[in-house]
């Protein structure tokens, strides 16, 4: 079931950093890009996607087998571990990973090794495990630095319940030091290909600097979602909440039954055992309040499901203790009812699964995207990217499929690197790439852009205020234009991009299976919000009522998230042209798709105040008013 083409998130960001055995974004995977590249370039068979995918399924395949070992280490129960283990398997996170290009299925297999070998030495106390355990702690932290939410619990488990391995540790201090430094060997990866200059080195970790910035995260906020100053105390609380509506969904309520029986058993009858899982499950939940992913769009919550992967393996281990413990009943019809529970737990969860998994074998989702935005650039055009989704597709089409070498993929976040800078000189030897005095970052972008406008073309997916100027719709991305002075004709702008939608591909088939592969449907967000772009045009244009509630029904069609506000603005351009009656005709196209939510209650009351009082507007304005009365007055502010 590996897939043949890149899925959504980071797959392109690190299949394309094997293949050009560069760095993909901090921490950097080093481990991962290495031998993610081995696999693409030893095999010679199926896409590039493909191969990346082995580094995926083979781990996840490890992971499920050292997860049956440590259940069985643990009950000596075979039919509870194997039940365990394939309950796990079987999750949408756990399954996901494994046959898709992500970091996950190998992180999957480092912490469960680690685990296994935890409890081991716990049990054993021999110094081969002890030595072990340093060695794959140091070569774990090469690969995801989320491993410390394993190796933190298993410290403080020492010093609260395990004191008496203590000496044991300061008399092997230096060899404790010297393998966990031989594990952490493969991050040499990273200051090796960045000396040899690598198109993929955001830090440049050929320089000190770089290499402690690129090994902490801190440039993207170390153990938070983003470096953009700290998360919303709400999208804390949420991402905490997400964390155990995924347990229900993905474990159901039979198994969180026997979760809570599994902990039940575990602080009966191995309380060392029951300490170090919910000290290890609380650190999690710690991590994703830390967090704070915002969970709003399929790809924050696609984002957010990644991490469940690890926590869901302490769990699996409770589910095994809670089905042994039924089992030493001995009793056969309690063991018949566990065993058809779990039957048919497990062939539900599978085929809940499979139907949406079994698609992405075969998907090109992301590589269409890529085509279409391609499409919207014009013949030697610049184009810059702010989306990941976009910008991820476009990696594996444009650097490893070699589509549309005419385009110059530029980077501006990255233009503040100097390096940066001198590789895109070597890269597109006919762009300027200026180097002003002031080395401010805007004055970086709107130098280089002013040095080749005349020539190339500028594209972006967003309406960026990096520039100065103004951006007209084209397709899927804006068109760049230096000149604000210009009036813009909207009719016209209309006329030449409703032509290439017409030439668009929108995945509509993955619709029904967006909650399970969330991250790759977010491409139908990014063709939604696109296509809302047009609407706007034709609102500006002041086009015929059908032509524009025609083009928001398409727009809404392919609208996966559960807020509005990126579509309302025509609703606001229409009543403030005084086409009053159109407006309220589409805002009931929102209410239909949305219900009456908060911000379509808003454009209730601003369509009140501009158009004055109406039968079937005044409730919902009422309604507003009296609901969100600071609303009103910060508006009025």
């Amino acid at each position: 079931m590996q897939m043949h083409s890149i899925y959504g998130g980071d797959a392109g960001d690190v299949t394309l950093a094997s293949y050009v055995w560069g760095i993909p974004h901090p921490p950097g995977y080093p481990l991962y890009t290495f031998l993610s590249g081995l696999f693409i370039h030893a095999l010679s068979w199926g896409t590039v996607a493909w191969r990346a995918c082995f580094l995926s399924s083979l781990p996840s395949a490890l992971a499920l087998y050292f997860l049956w070992r440590l259940c069985y280490r643990c009950t000596t129960s075979f039919f509870a571990s194997t039940v365990a283990a394939v309950l796990f398997g079987f999750t949408s996170p756990v399954w996901l990973n494994a046959i898709s290009q992500e970091v996950f299925g190998l992180y999957s297999f480092m912490s469960i090794v680690l685990l296994d070998q935890l409890v081991a030495w716990f049990e054993e106390g021999k110094q081969t495990q002890l030595l072990f355990l340093a060695f794959w702690t140091g070569i774990a932290l090469t690969h995801h630095h989320a491993i410390l939410f394993t190796i933190l619990p298993a410290i403080m488990f020492i010093f609260w319940r395990r004191r008496d391995v203590l000496p044991h540790l300061v008399h092997a201090w230096w060899k404790i030091f010297l393998f966990g430094l031989l594990g952490f060997l493969p991050y040499i990866y990273a200051p090796i290909v960045s000396f040899r200059g690598t198109l993929f080195d955001i830090e440049h970790a050929a320089t000190r600097e770089g290499f402690i910035r690129l090994v902490t995260r801190a440039s993207y906020g170390t153990f938070q979602a983003t470096a953009g100053g700290p998360p919303m105390f709400l999208n804390r609380i949420l991402n905490v909440y997400t964390f155990f509506q995924f347990i229900v969904r993905d474990f159901s309520l039979v198994g969180v039954v026997f979760i809570l029986l599994g902990l039940f058993v575990l602080r009966k009858r191995a309380a060392h055992l029951y300490d170090f899982i919910t000290v290890s499950l609380c650190s999690w939940i710690l991590f994703f309040f830390i967090a704070g992913f915002t969970q709003l769009l399929n790809y924050q919550i696609g984002t957010t499901e990644r991490f469940f992967i690890v926590p869901y393996q302490l769990l699996a281990v409770c589910v095994a203790y809670g089905i042994a413990m039924v089992l030493k009943t001995k009793k056969r019809i309690y063991m018949l009812v566990v065993f058809l529970l779990f039957v048919l737990l497990g062939f539900s969860q599978w085929k809940h699964n499979y139907q949406a998994f079994s698609l992405l074998r075969t998907d090109t989702s992301m590589e269409q995207l890529a085509t279409d935005i391609a499409k919207s650039t014009p013949q030697n055009g610049i184009l810059f990217l702010f989306e990941d989704t976009s910008t991820y597709a476009m990696y594996y089409t444009y650097f490893i499929q070699k589509k549309r070498p005419d385009i110059r993929f530029v980077f501006f976040r990255w233009f503040g690197n100097i390096h940066y800078r001198s590789f895109l000189r070597l890269q597109y030897p006919d762009l300027i790439v200026p180097e002003p005095k002031n080395s401010d970052y805007r004055l970086l972008i709107e130098s280089f852009v002013t040095a080749n406008i005349a020539t190339h073309p500028l594209v972006c997916d967003t309406e960026s205020n990096l520039l100065p100027g103004q951006w007209t719709a084209h397709g899927l991305l804006f068109l760049y234009s230096p000149d604000s002075t210009v009036s813009l004709d909207h009719k016209k702008i209309v006329q030449d991009t409703l032509p290439l939608w017409e030439q668009f591909v929108p995945p509509t088939v993955l619709i029904p299976f967006h909650k399970q592969i969330p991250m790759i449907s977010d491409v139908l967000r990014v063709y939604g919000q696109h296509r809302s772009i047009v609407v706007r045009e034709m609102a500006l244009a002041d086009l015929s009522l059908s032509d524009i509630e025609n083009e928001l029904q398409k727009a809404l069609a392919l609208e996966l998230n559960v807020v509005p506000e990126s579509y309302l603005y025509p609703i606001v351009i229409l009543y403030q042209h005084n086409r009053c009656g159109d407006a309220k005709i589409l805002l009931s196209l929102f209410v239909k798709k949305w219900g009456y939510d908060r911000a379509i209650l808003r454009q209730y009351y601003k369509w009140k105040q501009v158009c004055g009082s109406d039968t079937d507007v005044d409730p919902f304005a009422a309604f507003y008013e009296k609901k969100f009365p600071k609303d009103i007055q910060n508006d009025q502010q």
